[in-house]
């Protein structure tokens, strides 16, 4: 488990990541984040650029894992990364959680474990979240856990698939890398923390990346001054 220090470290790294601009297929260039849905960042070879910067990148690599280039950010092969990603709120606006979890009565979407396998079966490889360090230090954590029927695996690929097309013969969705540890039967979340915000913030953030999904956290200042006027916090 992460600590706040760590997550706090975490964070800087991605305020060096949002520093650079990346150009973004099909948009014109904007400012990372990037929009709610976008391609950024075609992959291309460290060795496409300059000497002094492909240094830096591998020294970087060695120590951080990610580092940025110019307009590209550099995984630990040396190569850059496509971020595609989604935007999940839900720990900046007082919910404790991803919001839209409990705004229908489809266990597809009840359930945080099976949105993460549809987020990957959709092929995104990012998950930005914004939050406030308000909600992390200030509110209790909501209560999530409802009751439900998860959803078989055949239904879970009918939901990602195209129902006009049929699926070839032994191919199905990928299986999560990780899946929660303790899951109640006839529950949705019943594996989510629920001793504080900031607890339940980095147990998604760990079930994402080991899931092989990039985290970006986000901190709105304008609309969390925290920052600002309590820095020691």
């Amino acid at each position: 488990m992460m600590t706040l220090v760590q997550l706090f470290c975490l964070l800087c790294l991605v305020l060096h990541i949002s520093s650079c601009h990346l150009q973004a297929e099909h948009f014109k260039t904007v400012a990372f984040p990037c929009p709610f849905l976008v391609k950024c960042l075609r992959p291309r070879s460290v060795s496409s650029i300059t000497c002094a910067n492909a240094a830096i990148a591998a020294e970087s690599s060695a120590t951080a894992g990610l580092t940025t280039v110019n307009a590209s950010v550099i995984g630990v092969s040396g190569l850059a990364i496509n971020l595609i990603g989604v935007t999940w709120p839900g720990f900046d606006d007082g919910n404790t959680m991803f919001d839209g979890l409990l705004d229908s009565p489809s266990s597809f979407s009840q359930d945080f474990q099976t949105q993460v396998q549809r987020i990957l079966s959709l092929g995104f490889n990012m998950v930005k979240i914004p939050f406030s360090f308000n909600d992390l230090s200030g509110l209790q954590p909501l209560d999530f856990i409802i009751n439900c029927t998860l959803p078989t695996t055949a239904q879970l690929q009918s939901s990602v698939t195209n129902p006009n097309v049929t699926s070839p013969p032994g191919r199905s969705i990928p299986a999560l890398n990780a899946s929660a540890a303790t899951v109640i039967s006839g529950t949705c979340n019943s594996y989510l923390p629920n001793d504080s915000v900031l607890d339940r913030l980095l147990y998604v953030v760990d079930f994402l990346a080991t899931n092989n999904l990039y985290v970006v956290l986000s901190n709105n200042v304008t609309a969390d001054n925290t920052v600002a006027v309590s820095p020691s916090m």
